[in-house]
């Protein structure tokens, strides 16, 4: 039959898949970043969320593991991987007249086709994807370098002056596309940006019959219904094999989601959920990632119910081919097929035909939840079952031209802290989880796991059934979170919101870190009545928790606050950092705060009153700041270390720095030049900060760590620095003349890469 079809075929898609990426994909779409939060996504101006769109696993970050990029082998990288959305429809009319029985538009998980059917839509400048955000982001700079480069502003970004971001919310992304279908996408994707609401993303997705199928204004369709339409998207996370699963299908319950999380093995020599790293114990992936329905229509007139919609939900294979491509690159029983899917579901279909779960809403086609199935791995699952997607379908809708249907949903995500990862991979590798969390702490007096895990061969004692339980707890967050989001849009997107967050000006000395910020906080919010106070935060080694050479690092701390009800009741503006020692790596975040006396009820306080402070993804330092040196008192002090430098020796040079180079003991202003021992100019730096240290590792413009000027990584070889004082120095206490203009010398160093 047609299923099977599509299933022998599935194997050939993926090898052909590397050759037909950049032939098969047109794109035209403008991408833009949400950063302000925990959950960090790109948006793309046609809602394109597939490989092609934003590119290989690229739709979703958490910072538990910094942000970090995709891995097959670590299940580290984006909370979300790929996922595709169409309409369906059938009976529908060209613009010739001619009939079709079924059309399909929209943007599959692997291609999409931005020039002719998933159009974006541009303004008189050019602009597809607009930014607004309710204040002006903050500035951040580390010792002269301006580093809030995660909020640049051009002509399509601006300070929301006129009500167009709903309730309270800190930004939000625009954008509209046309279909070859006749029907417009206008989307909105609102965040939050402190910790409250961070978590999630949500978009708010209106299609609109227009009866233009194409780029130009002209209506080619003018006066079309369209018939048995139905909305389908596709969501598949990063976590290859994960378990699948979802929660509200059934009258009385309190969400509607869809989820995931980590994979367990029978396979395995140990037991491999949460992936702890097997030297250090650090839980890679305790993590569980989830798509919540919160507003699905039943008609083009009602706005939307619980009780009818999605009409089908389902997890299936995540490379079908009806739901890769542009539909332009599909077969016409390709289009009937993910018809069939929409309407009836995959139940008729052989490797997906499982009984529906009992005590769900009437006429629903839901099968049972994949973790439900009696599989204790995903090996045991069907061969087509191997990398799994959730699928769910609304409709049928009739659409008469001019009508709109409105579709909100939200990506949630919950996860442990990356210092309870640390805390409960450790006690595991030491074999004392369940000492710490034991079987009687959980409620029931068990540790609360899904069926699976009855299964000695997943969890052969005490001490995995309690670490399995503390990741399994992910899946507590998560439904927290998309509990917030479900609130948020029930009370119409008002979320408690603190304070603006300030800007931060972080500069190094020889002694101590200052660290100073503005007093937005204290003037932009509206009615600030409620202002409480200012809390300086420091990590050491890197921005993010981070795992390097089996050490925890980036942990966040409360270093100094000030305001109501601190030790320090006066605001102030400025902290001398003075317990930083030399040699590491500090960064900084300034939250602002209030008393929480304005502040009314959320999700999980329902009596309100709950102080908060802004988030520090706004204004954290993302390079470091170091206690610099007294200037050198002689060009022979000059001292470059580490030298050799030794990149295979990088965890004992400088922590989580691996290409930094350091120059000790130079005069105070001077220019220093770095050539190749063939005498080829490398880089070069003019030091004028008054210091006795010059860097070469840090973040400047595009360039990173130990390159040239044009930002290419330095190779093994000899290097020559010259080094020439640019002003006289006097000591400042003796004033004896330490440097005159125009003195120089040499230092050799090795680089080995």
């Amino acid at each position: 039959n047609n299923m099977n079809k599509l299933i022998s075929s599935r194997k050939a898609y993926r090898v052909l898949f590397v050759l037909l990426f950049a032939c098969l994909t047109l794109q035209g779409a403008d991408i833009k970043w949400l950063r302000y939060g925990s959950y960090q996504a790109k948006v793309a101006s046609t809602g394109d969320m597939g490989e092609g769109g934003l590119g290989w696993a690229q739709s979703g970050y958490i910072p538990y593991n910094g942000f970090g990029t995709f891995d097959y082998d670590d299940f580290d990288g984006p909370a979300f991987s790929s996922h595709a959305w169409y309409l369906i429809c059938r009976n529908w009319e060209d613009e010739d007249q001619e009939p079709w029985h079924i059309k399909m538009t929209g943007c599959g998980q692997w291609f999409s086709d931005e020039i002719f059917t998933v159009m974006p839509v541009e303004d008189d400048q050019g602009t597809q994807i607009h930014q607004y955000v309710r204040y002006t982001p903050p500035t951040v700079t580390v010792d002269g370098i301006v580093v809030s480069n995660p909020y640049p502003f051009n002509q399509a970004d601006h300070i929301d002056e006129t009500g167009r971001i709903p309730g309270t919310a800190y930004a939000m992304l625009e954008s509209w596309a046309r279909t070859d279908m006749g029907v417009d996408l206008h989307q909105r994707v609102y965040t939050w940006s402190h910790s409250a609401h961070d978590d999630y993303l949500v978009y708010d997705w209106t299609f609109i019959n227009t009866g233009n199928v194409d780029r130009d204004d002209e209506i080619e369709l003018p006066g079309q219904t369209l018939d048995s339409l139905y909305f389908f998207r596709q969501e598949r996370t990063d976590n290859w094999g994960a378990w699948m699963s979802a929660y509200g299908e059934s009258p009385g319950d309190s969400l509607r989601i869809v989820y995931d999380y980590p994979i367990t093995s029978l396979t395995g020599t140990y037991d491999i959920f949460g992936n702890p790293d097997q030297v250090s114990g650090f839980l890679v992936r305790p993590v569980s990632v989830g798509f919540t329905q919160l507003l699905i229509p039943t008609s083009g007139t009602d706005p939307g119910d619980w009780a009818a919609q999605p009409n089908m939900w389902a997890t299936v294979d995540c490379d079908l081919p009806p739901f890769l491509q542009a539909p332009k690159n599909m077969s016409e029983e390709n289009w009937q097929i993910a018809y069939e899917a929409c309407r009836d579901g995959y139940a008729n279909y052989p490797g997906y035909a499982v009984p529906e779960r009992p005590n769900q809403y009437p006429g629903m086609h839901k099968g049972m939840r994949f973790d439900e199935l009696g599989y204790k791995d995903p090996t045991e699952t069907p061969e087509t079952w191997a990398a799994l997607a959730h699928n769910w379908a609304a409709g049928p809708y009739t659409l008469a031209f001019g009508d709109s249907l409105r579709f909100v949903f939200a990506f949630a995500t919950g996860y442990l802290s990356p210092e309870m990862g640390w805390e409960v991979g450790r006690a595991w590798l030491n074999n004392e989880a369940d000492d710490l969390w034991p079987e009687s702490s959980w409620p029931g007096g068990d540790y609360g796991l899904p069926d699976q895990f009855d299964d000695d061969r997943i969890a052969s004692d005490a001490n995995d059934l309690a670490k399995d339980a503390m990741v399994y707890s992910a899946v507590d967050s998560l439904f927290r979170n998309a509990s917030s989001a479900k609130w948020n849009n029930e009370n119409n997107w008002e979320a408690p919101i603190p304070p603006a967050a300030p800007s931060v000006t972080v500069t190094s000395s020889s002694n101590y870190i200052r660290v100073e910020w503005g007093d937005e906080s204290e003037t932009i919010k509206p009615d600030n009545a409620d202002f409480a106070g200012y809390r300086v935060y420091r990590a050491q080694g890197n921005p993010d928790p981070i795992l390097s050479n089996d050490t925890l690092m980036g942990s966040w701390a409360l270093i100094y606050e000030c305001g109501a009800g601190t030790a320090n009741p006066t605001i102030t503006h400025s902290y001398d950092d003075t317990e930083p020692v030399r040699g590491t790596a500090y960064y900084y975040y300034v939250a602002a705060f209030d008393d929480g006396s304005m502040n009314g009820p959320d999700a999980f306080d329902p009596v309100g009153g709950k102080p908060l402070e802004s988030g520090k993804y706004m204004n954290r330092t993302t390079i470091p700041a170091n206690l610099t040196r007294p200037p050198g008192r002689t060009l022979d002090a000059v001292r470059i270390v580490p030298n050799p430098f030794n990149f295979g020796a990088r965890g004992i040079q400088f922590p989580n720095e691996d290409n930094k180079i350091m120059f000790y003991d130079i005069p105070p202003y001077c220019t220093i030049k770095i050539f190749s021992e063939s005498g080829d100019l490398v880089k070069t730096f003019h030091h004028d900060d008054g210091s006795g240290d010059q860097v070469w590792g840090i973040v400047e413009e595009e360039h990173s760590h130990s390159t040239t000027s044009t930002g290419q990584i330095i190779v093994s070889g000899v290097y020559i620095a010259y080094i020439e004082v640019t002003q006289d120095y006097r000591d400042p206490d003796t004033d004896e003349l330490l440097y005159k203009k125009g003195e120089n010398t040499f230092a050799k160093f090795v680089v080995v890469r």
